[in-house]
């Protein structure tokens, strides 16, 4: 776990003290949802997508759980990059679905 806790460094750490719900899956991979359901963050590692470069995928959803716009991000990137980018999103809120005012 320690190893895995390196890999995505001060994430979902970061996102846990910001009231999310962070999970991990039975294949070592870990699922975190905003507290208002309209963001979602997944590390998968042991994903069929990490294969092909897609480590990191972080998704806006609308009120029926469906992506308003997504950004996924290869292995290689500093977990502190992902991090200060979730950091953006949620200093601004309105950044997260294009209807929010």
């Amino acid at each position: 776990m320690a190893a895995r806790v390196r890999l995505y460094g001060p994430v979902f750490p970061f996102l846990e003290a910001h009231g999310c719900t962070v999970i991990t899956d039975p294949d070592a991979n870990v699922h975190c949802t905003s507290p208002d359901g309209g963001m979602y963050v997944s590390f998968l590692p042991e994903a069929p997508a990490a294969r092909h470069g897609d480590l990191w995928h972080i998704r806006t959803l609308n009120a029926d759980g469906e992506p308003i716009w997504q950004q996924t991000f290869p292995d290689g990137i500093p977990p502190q990059a992902i991090a200060g980018f979730l950091a953006g999103l949620l200093a601004t809120p309105t950044a997260l679905c294009t209807h929010c005012s």
